[in-house]
């Protein structure tokens, strides 16, 4: 065999070397293709030896061959000691953020949270190889801090049926799972990873009531129009979630961590609104929803109530978008897209909710001006949307702006009311949560996640996680650096096979002048 066709074989045979050793580190599941590929390598490898074994056996014999023999093998135990620390390095994730503002880092509060974790913590991640990078780089940073974390990723094509046993609907989705409790992550960021540990490592799980009686949602039911969906979520969420009948009880049970009057048909009755208003009184938490009636308005005296005692109105109105809305409602189901990007609750909310047949919610002013209203969820402007003061117009299917008694748009659908006032330090202060609809979270729609996700957000933020998601984190002016795959991939050609190839070609040039 020609000397120059050796030369070049060897160095392709070097190259593989390289790439197999690359391919193990940063794509340690494509096992097929990394079998095969040391496989491959050293056959070559072994080939060319056997064709070369002449050679050899003459240069075994050489004083040159000896000492180039010893420098071998003393630069083989280097590179493998290199390469054995190297290895604790990744296994072990150790890394030092020199940046000003620790942006490499985990805030002080999230190491508190994974390091109070003192149990095993599985961590299991469904998303393709190149989003999955990202998500893994993120919870590398709570694992330098939990030795006992292990991360597991799937992906969803291959491994449909991971994703049906454990209940995910959506891809780049992870659960984590801590002593038999999980919790299921969608946004990956900081806060949402961190909020999550504090859900699995707080010893009591919030208690919310929801009243019955008043012909409201059905949270049980597994019909299209009931809620059972929604239901099963909270669970997932390790929220308990309890009936209340009011005029049975004469009171909200005071392990109640928050109360859901969703959507009733019936009126309420004077003891429990008594109930109701002593239960906001000393600091309640209320998620509320009241829908349109078309034709007999039974919860008027309820409305009445909000608006009169706490600021907020919800009058008998349907809010109509001709912009934005789901096809075939001629703008009576509005597809919410404007959010309040000032609140805690919306400003990272980034999907569109709609709402069947909705109310307007807004602020009713008083002279007491007790608390602050924010309207969270937002229609079109005028001429696009407004309030339609006629319901009964929809019935006949002419609901069209009147000036001299409907309000032009942008309309809110969706407001929060939170107490302003001086209150005594143990008490907390009156949060109310208002819906101008309550269906959109009906089975029916379970195919439209961000429904259910802006459901919840809404309980977890009024139950017991409000101070969550205002937690300390460090401000940071900038993002971590995550590397992605094509970025990762670069750097792997050019550090592992361009650099030492045109180092190689570099040393064989000036071996060649030397001998020349």
């Amino acid at each position: 065999m020609n000397e120059g066709i050796k030369l070049f074989l060897f160095l392709i045979n070097g190259i593989l070397y390289l790439a197999c050793g690359g391919l193990w580190l940063l794509s340690p599941d494509a096992k097929t293709l990394n079998y095969t590929l040391t496989i491959f390598a050293l056959a070559m490898t072994s080939i060319l030896l056997y064709s070369g074994r002449n050679d050899l056996k003459t240069m075994e014999q050489s004083y040159i061959y000896r000492r180039w023999g010893y420098t071998t093998i003393n630069l083989f135990l280097v590179l493998t000691i290199l390469a054995f620390l190297n290895y604790l390095s990744f296994k072990n994730n150790a890394q030092l953020d020199l940046s000003e503002t620790k942006i490499n880092s985990l805030s002080s509060t999230s190491e508190m949270l994974i390091k109070g974790l003192k149990k095993n913590l599985d961590v299991k991640v469904f998303a393709k190889r190149d989003e999955a990078r990202a998500i893994v780089s993120l919870l590398d940073l709570y694992k330098q801090h939990k030795s006992n974390m292990r991360i597991d990723v799937y992906d969803p094509e291959t491994r449909p049926d991971l994703m049906r046993a454990n209940e995910i609907d959506k891809e780049n989705s992870v659960i984590m799972e801590y002593e038999k409790r999980k919790q299921y992550i969608k946004e990956h960021t900081e806060l949402e990873y961190s909020n999550a540990l504090r859900k699995l490592g707080r010893k009591r799980d919030p208690i919310i009531y929801h009243t019955v009686g008043h012909l409201e949602f059905d949270f049980k039911g597994p019909a299209p129009e009931e809620g059972g969906v929604i239901a099963s979520a909270l669970s997932r969420s390790l929220i308990h979630f309890k009936p209340v009948d009011l005029l049975a009880k004469n009171a909200v049970p005071t392990d109640a961590d928050m109360l859901v009057v969703w959507g009733p048909k019936r009126a309420f009755f004077k003891p429990e609104i008594d109930a109701l208003h002593d239960y906001l009184s000393r600091g309640g938490r209320l998620l509320l929803a009241l829908d349109p009636a078309v034709v007999d308005d039974r919860v008027i005296e309820l409305r009445k109530y909000f608006k009169r005692t706490w600021e907020i109105d919800i009058p008998n109105t349907i809010v109509v978008d001709r912009k934005n809305f789901v096809s075939g409602s001629n703008g009576s189901v509005p597809l919410i897209k404007n959010f309040e990007l000032k609140h805690l609750l919306t400003k990272s909310f980034d999907g569109q909710v709609f709402f069947p047949l909705v109310s307007s919610v807004s602020k009713f002013e008083t002279e007491q001006g007790r608390g602050k209203f924010v309207a969270l969820a937002m229609t079109t402007p005028f001429p696009g949307s407004w309030i339609d003061f006629s319901p009964l117009e929809i019935v006949s299917g002419t609901l069209i702006y009147n000036s001299k008694q409907d309000q032009k748009g942008p309309a809110s659908v969706v407001g929060i009311w939170e107490e302003t006032t001086d209150t005594s330090e143990s008490k907390p202060r009156t949060k109310i949560m208002a819906f101008g609809n309550s269906t959109f979270i009906q089975n029916q729609y379970a195919h439209m996640v961000d429904n259910f996700s802006f459901f919840l957000k809404s309980t977890n933020y009024l139950a017991s996680d409000d101070e969550l998601l205002t937690l300390n984190l460090a401000i940071k002016k900038n993002s971590p650096i995550l590397i992605d795959d094509k970025q990762l991939k670069l750097v792997f050609y050019v550090s592992v096979i361009v650099l030492p190839v045109v180092l190689f070609i570099l040393a064989f040039l000036f071996y060649r002048r030397r001998r020349a």
